[in-house]
């Protein structure tokens, strides 16, 4: 016996210029791996074994040839069609799960697209190792981005591969794996989550459930969920065919909302470090240059500690996909939360707590970034269809960070909210002394040159729209929205702004200092401050310093 692991298929691209791992199970005495004329002997240990062979940047068509040997027995399997290129593993729950073919534009992308140089692997989303998952593996394949071929890929997977494509004119491999609704728990082992006490109890809760309740119990629960998860599909989709633009709050508001959560059980995909068997187990350590991650969504209510569930999945992911002798640095791109609350439903700041943790998660791994959507949303759909600005901006965030790409784009993030000298000799401009006495000044990193805005109403986020550029002065009322002062921490108000060169002079009530200053501390609203790289600036609660 001798069997690949199901991601090594024709037409799949391999990391250029690396140690490369070909791997999978046998019951033979020796492998050998050939690869563009050279064998490599495989290690065999419990019926697994794995070969490390090296590539180069070549860009002609390569062959692989696995060949395993048992006394007077010989198996071969072959493998064609293999472009070397940067291959990324982009993970994360719904919001990377959503399909280009079905999101803003998706159908016109998908007519249009024709990168042959680009291919993306899927991973079946498949709850346990089981034969039904075997049987899943054998239909996998590599598929280029041609020829409609790629309507079921990750959307914002396909702008950050068509992006990166774009500016390094390689080969881009992306493995798509993913699965709607997880908690980052799902995806690393158990040892791991050993590690973060504050989510033994969430553990804990799950493990009595589904060890408590029979498989039959269990079936029974999800025959009952699907038929009403079907009822409240076939209303949407009538109410679709009746009007083709109907917003999703009007969707929830006649339809119900989405039937959530699903019944607990030991097949269920949403258990913890479930999927970490059945879906990365199963593809590492295939090598890849990095890792693109969007989710956080499922773990709103762990939000106080998310950036430790973050770092678990950073850490897991790397030692599963590192090689021995390997330092377990692989370059790991967060996307932060958009904007999102449900209609009617009070704003608990949870999603700020969140994209803060995020934050704090960038700042305290080593190779890890993050790519900033504040702009981006839709009112009470947790689903926002544009996948064309998130994905962008991850391929802007690793063109600069691991590409040292000219086009690449940092972060717009605040650097310092210092309060202004009251004294009229320290004060460069006397256009600014009215605003001194009450007044702090912002200061900002990478504004690239200046500070610019995009044009809302105080309700329609900006990622669509175009940069205006500030010019110094006294901001009218409703130019630029999301900043919040306070003088006491907890209650906070509208300042008021003026603009001066790259930087923000906020200004309240006279007499009393401000101490703290917040942008797009909301789950959900608008935040139209940008860059003149048109990056938008990082959602911040800052204290002041004199």
């Amino acid at each position: 016996m001798l069997d690949l692991a199901a991601i090594f298929k024709d037409g799949m691209i391999l990391q250029q210029n690396a140690r490369v791992a070909v791997f999978g199970d046998t019951d033979c005495d020796k492998v050998e791996v050939e690869f563009e004329g050279i064998s490599y002997t495989s290690n065999i240990e419990e019926g697994h074994f794995i070969a490390i062979i090296n590539t180069d940047d070549s860009r002609k068509l390569c062959k692989l040839n696995v060949t395993g040997c048992k006394t007077d027995k010989q198996e071969k399997i072959s493998i064609s069609d293999i472009l070397l290129g940067e291959v990324w593993l982009d993970g994360g729950q719904s919001n990377m799960e959503l399909e280009l073919q079905n999101s803003l534009n998706g159908q016109d992308e998908l007519k249009a697209a024709d990168y042959d140089q680009i291919r993306f692997y899927k991973v079946p989303k498949y709850p346990l190792v089981d034969e039904g998952l075997l049987e899943c593996e054998k239909n996998t394949a590599w598929k280029s981005l041609r020829d409609g071929k790629c309507a079921d890929m990750s959307a914002v997977a396909y702008y950050f591969a068509t992006r990166l494509y774009e500016a390094l004119k390689v080969p881009i491999g992306i493995i798509d794996c993913y699965q709607g609704g997880t908690s980052a728990t799902c995806w690393v082992s158990k040892e791991m989550l050993d590690e973060i006490p504050e989510v033994t109890g969430y553990v804990k809760e799950w493990e009595d459930e589904i060890n408590s309740k029979s498989d039959e119990q269990y079936a029974r629960e999800m025959e009952e969920y699907n038929a009403s998860l079907d009822k409240w599909q076939k209303t949407v989709d009538q109410l679709k065919a009746e009007n083709p633009d109907i917003e999703m709050v009007n969707i929830n508001k006649l339809a119900g909302p989405y039937p959530w959560p699903l019944p607990r059980g030991k097949a269920s995909v949403f258990r913890p470090y479930g999927l970490h068997k059945s879906m990365i187990n199963r593809i590492a350590p295939y090598t890849v240059k990095g890792f693109i991650y969007y989710q956080a969504e499922e773990d709103c209510d762990r939000a106080d500690y998310y950036s430790k569930l973050n770092s678990a999945v950073i850490k897991q992911w790397r030692k599963d996909f590192s090689l021995p002798g390997e330092e377990e640095t692989k370059p790991f791109f967060l996307m932060q939360l958009p904007m999102f609350i449900a209609a009617d439903v009070e704003d608990d700041k949870k999603w700020c707590i969140l994209r803060e943790q995020q934050y704090l998660c960038s700042q305290t791994n080593a190779n890890v970034g993050m790519a900033v959507i504040a702009d981006c949303g839709e009112y009470d759909n947790i689903h926002p269809l544009d996948k064309k600005t998130p994905g962008q901006r991850l391929a802007a965030r690793v063109l600069a960070d691991v590409y040292e790409y000219k086009e690449g784009l940092h972060n717009f993030v605040i650097s310092s909210a210092q309060h202004l000298p009251t004294e009229d000799g320290n004060i460069e401009d006397r256009k600014y002394k009215e605003a001194a006495t009450n007044a702090v000044e912002l200061t900002f990193e990478d504004s690239y040159g200046s500070i610019c805005y995009r044009e809302s109403d105080g309700l329609e986020l900006t990622a669509l729209k175009e940069n205006i550029e500030l010019s110094d002065g006294k901001l009218n009322e409703g130019t630029v929205y999301g900043f919040e002062i306070s003088n006491n921490g907890e209650d906070f108000y509208q300042p008021d702004i003026a603009v001066k060169s790259d930087r923000l002079i906020l200004s309240g009530q006279p007499g009393q200092e401000i101490t703290d200053v917040r942008y797009g501390w909301f789950n959900y609203g608008v935040a139209n401050l940008y860059s003149k790289a048109g990056m938008p600036l990082m959602p911040f609660w800052k204290k002041t310093t004199k």
